[in-house]
């Protein structure tokens, strides 16, 4: 009976569990067969005490209820097993799509994601912006001021942008200072203000770093997918890559869309560097 108190408490957490994989499944199988085991030995013992079973019926019975239990344990260690495993291969997949440094999706999450919108579009008409972004004067931070601080300002950045976007924004770190942001259901000017604010909201939010405070600004291109054939998430990966060059080519600090040669929004200004003592 002092077994069946954890067996049955075992079975609870397992049914629970809102996303039932294969080591789950095999766990709960191992344990109803194990608790079967101990309810028919339980009802057996009281059985034969009343004399209602008889010895050699009971040694009989009771033989295929311990069965029961000594495979449900075994089979219910493998379903353990198995749930390690499942825990390990989400941590991995998890691993596989996360930038280390920032936290943020990688560059083949970004895609997946990117490709979920284009299947999606396929079927209700649905567009997307894209923002390329790279920080500017980055190089000089590291020169300044180490890899440190570097790394401080990838992450500072991170945040500021991650609370400026919505839920269903995406934003991924593609290499070195350059991040990408998918914004589902935006057309060009909705993104351009989404640019714009995040120009903003950098300008006026330095990294503090070791007593330091490090000046930072933002250039953007951006790119507005749509299904229509001849589109395709490369080609408008590469429009948002190319606007952004001509931000950097202005000076930086601002954005462009595709096929423009200015900001309409702001002039750009050339971002510093400042120490703090």
């Amino acid at each position: 009976m002092s077994q069946m108190v954890p067996i049955a408490l075992t079975m609870g957490f397992l049914l629970r569990r809102e996303h039932k994989t294969l080591g789950v499944l095999v766990a709960i199988c191992a344990t109803v067969l194990a608790l079967v085991g101990h309810v028919a030995e339980t009802g057996m013992n009281g059985l034969r005490v009343t004399g209602d079973l008889s010895v050699e019926d009971y040694y009989t019975y009771a033989a295929f209820a311990l069965l029961a239990v000594v495979f449900g344990g075994a089979v219910w260690n493998i379903g353990f097993i198995l749930m390690a495993f499942d825990r390990l291969y989400v941590e991995l997949k998890g691993l596989a799509a996360q930038d280390e440094l920032t936290g943020l999706p990688n560059r083949r999450s970004l895609m997946e994601t990117a490709r979920r919108y284009e299947t999606l579009g396929g079927h209700v008409r649905f567009g997307f912006s894209v923002l390329m972004i790279d920080i500017d004067r980055f190089k000089e931070v590291n020169d300044c001021y180490g890899h440190a601080a570097g790394d401080a300002c990838l992450k500072h950045f991170a945040r500021l942008t991650v609370r400026s976007l919505r839920k269903e924004d995406t934003l991924a770190r593609l290499s070195g200072d350059e991040f990408c942001v998918l914004l589902p259901g935006i057309d060009l000017p909705e993104a351009g203000e989404v640019a714009q604010r995040l120009v903003d909201s950098v300008t006026r939010s330095p990294c503090g770093w070791n007593g330091n405070i490090i000046d930072m600004s933002i250039s953007i291109g951006i790119a507005e997918w749509w299904p229509e054939p001849g589109t395709s998430i490369t080609g408008v990966l590469e429009k948002a890559d190319a606007a952004l060059y001509r931000t950097k080519r202005r000076g930086g600090n601002g954005y462009s869309l595709p096929g423009t040669d200015g900001d309409p929004a702001r002039p750009a200004a050339k971002p510093k560097i400042s120490l703090v003592q």
